[in-house]
């Protein structure tokens, strides 16, 4: 029955946590037969029933490979049902689950009022009792890891004609991701580039800035050529990325009326990732009902200096990254062969916890030698594939413990008096949590992990010192999440909504609106020369270019 819940687990477990792929399937099957007794119960109708149509609130592109899972378990998940009223036992029955002292779901004294299913002999769906299906569940990782991987391996858009990482499409390490290009035929125009004869006759940098004006002086070279534009660029993790899984899905009637459905490829498409509305490349300032909130960011800051900045952004995050593997990422942006034809960017090297959440135990921990060697070597190679003039931040170490310190006795969005608490301690249990070093109830490993942030934290320091590239600055930026608890306290307003409410680990929206803000601050506050002066032409771009083509 897993692929009922395929989207919902492939997202929160498996995108942003690739090592979570070898850990135990209680999980998602645990999941899966908790949401269909939910559907059950909101609906007053039996499992039988939600059963028969589950595959209707999926995508229609998985309606065949539903079915087939339906007609292998729905016999036994019925019987199951009847016998013992917790997905917990059924997942165990079913043979999904190993480690019976694992549970999710609370022993509910309350009967249901659901109808009970039809009578053995009328029910279609007919007992197996055999287990797992070793060839059926083969087929389903294989379909989700193949889907991944056409999405996720590379980090590139999918298809990009004139291979210059920036395209005309959304989705699929789109726009959403780096600037529009306004040619995607055409090599050598894209955003960020320096336009090669003043874009007279076209808009080689897609800043929507082109053409003469009544003197026959390029509009380009009137207002941008002298007002120092610079890019935006975001090397990170899955918070740079801006992960999200709307709650609705864990809401069974939101998902009877089609959420998942209406969704959901959508977001696999954008690897559950939200980089138009994160701190770093927000520029989607629109209301959205599945990632609600407002928007700032220190592109859209940027933009607002100089307008000549339009569209001049790469996001270049991906879930789970850490030291271990952001050198792959420079192979995604320009290389050394493109510098002199691009502008400088201010560029966000923000890895803040994913080394702490690798560790296994306490003495797991990534050393302050290798971590620094990691850093290193990625900003030799950045130092190679920037533009002269730019400007790196590094951004550091989570605290993490703030996460169990606010959330531990609030109710989860599965319901059913589950603890925040509770789920990462059934998390570690199943072996399938995210970070089991700051997602737990054991305040020593939490402890732990803050001290060990403290001292990675002071390897930046130390490179900062030493390190001296050739082709930009260097700087140091605390992770801004005790500013924003700091702020919520005095404001009397609720930290936890800083927090994304389905894996209790990411900034929310409203998280990332607010990292956005602060890291703003204290890059003024703290490095005002890497920030390029206001563009005293903005009015007449504006008047003369509008939105100057939008996103």
């Amino acid at each position: 029955m897993k692929i009922i819940f395929l989207f919902l687990f492939v997202f929160v477990f498996l995108i942003p946590y690739p090592q979570v792929l070898a850990s135990d399937e209680c999980l998602e099957a645990t999941l899966a037969l908790g949401l269909i007794r939910d559907i059950a119960d909101v609906e007053m109708i039996s499992i039988e029933d939600v059963l028969d149509k589950v595959c209707d609130y999926l995508p229609v592109e998985l309606s065949e490979v539903c079915l087939k899972f339906v007609n292998r378990y729905a016999g036994d998940v019925i019987q199951f049902f009847m016998e013992e009223d917790n997905p917990d036992s059924v997942a165990h029955k079913l043979g999904f689950c190993k480690q019976s002292v694992c549970r999710l779901y609370p022993d509910e004294k309350k009967k249901s009022q659901r109808p009970c299913s039809q009578n053995t002999q009328e029910n279609k769906y007919t007992p197996q009792n055999l287990g797992q299906d070793s060839q059926l569940k083969k087929s389903i990782w294989d379909i989700i890891k193949e889907e991944i991987n056409k999405i996720a391996a590379d980090h590139i858009p999918l298809v990009d004609l004139d291979n210059d990482h920036f395209v005309t499409y959304k989705t699929l390490r789109g726009s959403n991701w780096r600037g529009r290009d306004c040619n995607d035929v055409l090599p050598g125009v894209r955003p960020g580039a320096v336009p090669p004869n003043g874009d007279l006759d076209y808009d080689s940098n897609c800043n929507g800035i082109y053409g003469k004006d009544d003197n026959g002086i390029s509009y380009e070279d009137k207002f941008c050529k002298d007002s120092k534009p610079m890019g935006v660029m975001v090397f990170g993790d899955s918070v740079g990325a801006h992960f999200h899984i709307p709650p609705q899905y864990l809401d069974a009637k939101q998902v009877v009326d089609g959420i998942i459905s209406k969704t959901a490829l959508h977001l696999l498409e954008m690897e559950a990732d939200w980089p138009h509305k994160s701190y770093g490349t927000g520029f989607d300032t629109s209301d959205n009902d599945v990632c609600p909130g407002p928007v700032n960011s220190v592109y859209l800051q940027m933009r607002k200096i100089n307008r000549c900045n339009h569209r001049n952004y790469q996001n270049i995050a991906v879930n789970g990254m850490s030291s271990h593997y952001i050198i792959k990422l420079i192979e995604t942006t320009v290389n050394k062969d493109e510098q002199k034809t691009s502008y400088p960017t201010l560029t966000f090297l923000e890895i803040i916890g994913n080394d702490i959440c690798r560790a296994k135990n306490i003495n797991d921990f990534i050393t302050p030698d290798d971590f620094k060697k990691k850093i290193i070597e990625f900003l030799d190679l950045l130092d190679e594939s920037l533009a002269p003039g730019s400007k790196v931040i590094t951004v550091g170490f989570v605290q993490g413990s703030i996460l169990y310190e606010t959330l531990h006795d609030h109710i989860h969005p599965i319901g059913h008096d589950i603890t925040y608490s509770h789920l990462y301690d059934y998390l570690n249990c199943v072996g399938a949590s995210p970070c089991r070093m700051w997602m737990t109830s054991n305040k020593t490993h939490r402890d732990a992990a803050d001290a060990h942030s403290i001292i990675l934290n002071q390897a930046y320091f130390d490179i900062i010192q030493d390190y001296k590239p050739k082709n930009f600055e260097l700087g140091y930026l605390k992770f801004p999440l005790k500013q924003v608890e700091e702020y919520f306290k005095e404001n009397n307003m609720d930290f936890s909504t800083t927090i994304e409410p389905v894996d209790g680990f990411h900034p929310s929206q409203i998280g990332q609106y607010y990292m956005g803000t602060y890291l703003w601050e204290d890059l003024k506050n703290k490095y005002p020369d890497f920030i390029p002066p206001e563009n005293p032409n903005n009015e007449e771009i504006e008047k003369i270019f509008g939105d100057q083509g939008g996103y």
